[in-house]
């Protein structure tokens, strides 16, 4: 049993209608007897702080205690969080794969890497077309069986968007250039790409906003790529990896 508040020895029998305190039957006010002493002084005097009420929901506010309301908020709770972690394991899922792409080399070029890097290690590699609109942003290496395009929108400096390798040493997700276009199908697909396009000298595969295309030709140029008059003998002549960059496709030459 709770002791009062004045007296500890004795037993509380009541409580002081505004501060609360147990009280005894000596601690109670005798004017005023919902009141301890103190407050009941208080009281007397007119000084007795007017207790504040409890808070009450406006009647407009009636339908935020209905169970219904309730439940409805607990579902959409449930699905933000539901929503956030799909959101939070995509771009986890997204960032892992563009690593992934990242980490594809052909002779020590990659998706992504800075146009001042590569011409320092292999020289400026100018695309030699005679009369091209916007082939400065291309490079082709002959030696090295490798040939691109940088990107004019990507970054601040010009980034590697697409790569071609016509050398059977570069290695893509297992298949080479040499192996038959159906191994590496078979390959992309369990990588998550979908073939959108295939005709005699190329197949097309999309992963988001990136692709590879696989060629019969060993054609480094991309004037003559796609253009072999030879019948497609289901071999892998050359491989192209790229990066789409909507806004570079919006440039008109």
């Amino acid at each position: 049993m709770e002791s009062c508040y004045y007296h500890p020895a004795e037993a509380s029998l009541l409580r002081c209608g505004h501060c609360d305190k147990p009280l005894c039957l000596r601690c109670n006010h005798r004017d005023y007897p919902v009141y301890c002493w103190s407050c009941g002084l208080d009281h007397g005097n007119g000084n007795l702080a007017k207790k504040p009420e409890p808070f009450r929901l406006s009647p407009q506010l009636y339908f935020l205690k209905r169970k219904s309301f309730i439940v409805t908020c607990a579902v959409l709770i449930v699905l933000l969080l539901v929503y956030g972690v799909y959101e939070v394991l995509q771009q986890t899922k997204a960032y892992r794969f563009k690593q992934k792409m990242i980490g594809i080399e052909f002779n020590g070029i990659h998706l992504f890497m800075d146009r001042s890097e590569i011409v320092n290690r292999y020289g400026m590699g100018r695309d030699p077309t005679v009369g091209c609109f916007g082939c400065e942003m291309n490079f082709i290496y002959p030696k090295l069986d490798v040939s691109g395009r940088y990107s004019e929108t990507l970054g601040r400096s010009s980034l590697v968007k697409t790569m071609t390798t016509a050398d059977s040493s570069d290695i893509l997700f297992g298949f080479k250039a040499g192996d038959p276009m159906e191994k590496a199908a078979e390959i992309l697909a369990d990588q998550g790409f979908s073939q959108v396009a295939k005709d005699r000298t190329k197949y097309y595969f999309v992963r988001g906003l990136y692709y590879v295309q696989l060629w019969n030709d060993k054609y480094l140029n991309d004037f003559d790529k796609g253009k072999s008059v030879t019948e497609d003998n289901g071999m892998i002549g050359s491989i192209t990896v790229g990066y789409r960059v909507k806004k570079d496709e919006e440039i008109q030459y």
